[in-house]
């Protein structure tokens, strides 16, 4: 997949100011003054985009398009993981502090905090609050939060391009069925069982049934009715109309293939 964030491109002065706002100590007024004759008397940093540069602050995109191994970047992707690692299995809430999980990754307390604001930079779903107390900096979580993003997180660049992407967006929307078979006919494998694909995503063994009508499959210990009715349900209304409706929609949904579909007990 093609990365769109990292060819963004970027004038002289915006490069010049991101460099300055990735330093440790920036704040706008010094990062004028240390700039001063290098970038024009006229130059405004809000007019930076704001996926990169917003609120007197640089961004994790920004961050990447000055420095792609800056160390920040490698603090957030391990707080995350970190973060993922503890997803509770019990209906409980949950509070994490930067400096309990600077502790577990073997870094700076301050460094995590940063990454907590960064996790703030690509919107909501990432956390419930942000505080800042005796305990220093946390993130806490809902006893009903799911962690949907920390489930579904798969590395710093994909990350990095959501958040490019998808401004305003869900960053890690659900997958449909028609996004798995898409995926599986690119990649030109079989979506029902992986084998070698000759068409529309399906191999010659599973085509030999999916191409089954209802009419004529019999499932050992449910009736004729209910395989219908099911199928109806997982199918168009318009494959569904009569007893030859087609089970391709009924079998991709249960993800079977030949070989499990014998152990499952199918008779055809």
């Amino acid at each position: 997949m093609e990365l769109t964030f990292k060819k963004h491109p970027l004038g002289p002065s915006e490069r010049l100011w991101l460099r300055e706002a990735a330093q440790p100590d920036f704040f706008p007024r010094r990062g004028l003054e240390r700039l001063a004759g290098q970038i024009p008397d006229d130059f405004r940093p809000e007019s930076i985009d704001s996926r990169l540069y917003a609120g007197h602050r640089i961004k994790p995109i920004g961050l990447w398009l000055v420095d792609s191994q800056h160390p920040a970047l490698s603090v957030l992707d391990k707080t995350i993981r970190a973060i993922k690692s503890r997803i509770p299995t019990e209906n409980v809430a949950l509070s994490l502090t930067a400096a309990e999980l600077g502790q577990a990754i073997g870094e700076d307390e301050k460094d995590v905090a940063l990454s907590f604001r960064y996790l703030m930079d690509f919107g909501a779903g990432w956390f419930n609050t942000l505080n800042e107390g005796a305990e220093g900096v946390k993130i806490d979580f809902g006893p009903n939060d799911m962690f949907t993003y920390y489930r579904s997180y798969r590395g710093p660049d994909d990350l990095l391009e959501r958040a490019y992407t998808r401004v305003g967006k869900d960053l890690y929307p659900p997958r449909t069925d028609a996004d798995t078979e898409l995926a599986a006919v690119a990649a030109e494998r079989c979506y029902m069982c992986g084998g070698t694909v000759l068409s529309n995503g399906v191999c010659s063994r599973c085509r030999a049934i999916v191409r089954t009508p209802v009419s004529s499959v019999h499932v050992e210990g449910v009736d004729a009715d209910e395989v219908l009715r099911v199928t109806k349900e997982l199918t168009t209304d318009k494959d569904a109309k009569s007893s030859g409706t087609r089970v391709d929609r009924f079998i991709e949904r249960a993800k079977n293939c030949v070989d499990c579909l014998s152990r499952r007990r199918w008779v055809h």
